[in-house]
C-alpha cells in the first residue's frame, strides 16, 4: 500500500515506464516522459496512466500480480500533491531498474 506522496510518484514512474515499454515501436525515446511530467497533480497523472494503460492493454498478461497490485495502489491513492513538486521522484522511478521485470523474491 502507498502511504506517502513520495511513494506514489516513485511507483507511478515505475508503472509509467513499464506501460510505455509495452509499445512495440522500435522508436522509443525519452520524449514520452513529458506527457507524465506535464500533468498537474496526482489525479491528472493517474488519468494519464489510465489512458496509456488502455492504449496498450492488449500487451498485458493477466495475473501479473506485482503490476496489478501496484496499479491498484496508485489508483486508490489520494492527495493534493502537485506533479511539479515531485518530478525528481517520478524520474527516479521512471529511470531506475523496473520492479516489474524482477523476479519475486
Amino acid at each position: 500500500m502507498i502511504k506517502t506522496d513520495q511513494e506514489f510518484f516513485r511507483v507511478a514512474g515505475q508503472i509509467s515506464r513499464y506501460i510505455i515499454n509495452q509499445n512495440e515501436s522500435s522508436k522509443k525515446n525519452h520524449d514520452v516522459i513529458k506527457m507524465f511530467l506535464n500533468t498537474k497533480d496526482v489525479e491528472s497523472l493517474k488519468n494519464k496512466i489510465i489512458n496509456m494503460y488502455k492504449l496498450y492493454s492488449h500487451a498485458f498478461r493477466l495475473n501479473h500480480k506485482k503490476f496489478e497490485e501496484n496499479l491498484t495502489y496508485i489508483m486508490n491513492y489520494n492527495s493534493e500533491a502537485k506533479t511539479k513538486s515531485y518530478q525528481n521522484v517520478f524520474l527516479n522511478g521512471f529511470l531506475d531498474d523496473n520492479m516489474f521485470y524482477k523476479k519475486s523474491e
